[in-house]
């Protein structure tokens, strides 16, 4: 009898809470729940933009229905290659949050991370539809040396900025750039 006793689960206090997936609010379509983000967010101030699409991105974190209700955003603010990073995964997820992305603000100062530029090219390539992109560096995005052959974006970048179908562009901190990249 003690053996038996021994296998049963102890029963607890408190209910185990709701996973999003068996939560109400990952059952209501995604029309329903993009007007209630919006509604959430319609009267909210952000101090500046890259906050206000950071409580979006946490939103479409919470499961998968979430996400495509709150992720496709025509324009995206990144200050770091590790936010480049961040919303290149967020973005991945779903096709519908890539075709939605016009417009790119990328700021990356003083950064001294390696692969900076992998980062940003990877988010570049995710957004097939960009038409618009204002790029803010202080350091080169190439590899040491290489500078006079790549310019100061560096191969990746310049390879991902040929691919997307860019009608305006705004180079800040770029002292140098590839005439590949002007002429296409």
């Amino acid at each position: 009898m003690d053996a038996q006793s021994a296998q049963q689960p102890t029963s607890t206090t408190y209910a185990r809470p709701q996973q999003p997936a068996e939560a109400f609010a990952a059952t209501l379509p995604v029309e329903t729940l993009s007007r209630i983000f919006e509604l959430a967010l319609q009267h909210f101030e952000w101090p500046n933009e890259e906050k206000g699409q950071a409580q979006r991105v946490n939103y479409g974190l919470v499961c998968r229905s979430w996400c495509s209700a709150a992720l496709p955003l025509p324009h995206y603010t990144v200050s770091s290659s590790a936010k480049a990073q961040r919303l290149a995964q967020v973005l991945q997820a779903t096709d519908r949050s890539r075709q939605a992305v016009r417009s790119l603000d990328i700021t990356s100062e003083g950064e001294k991370v390696s692969g900076r530029g992998a980062k940003i090219a990877k988010l570049l390539s995710l957004c097939p539809k960009l038409e618009r992109l204002t790029l803010d560096v202080n350091r080169d995005l190439c590899a040491p040396g290489r500078r006079h052959e790549d310019g100061a974006l560096g191969k990746v970048v310049r390879d991902a900025l040929c691919k997307v179908q860019l009608q305006e562009v705004g180079l800040f901190g770029v002292s140098s750039l590839p005439v590949s990249v002007l002429n296409k």
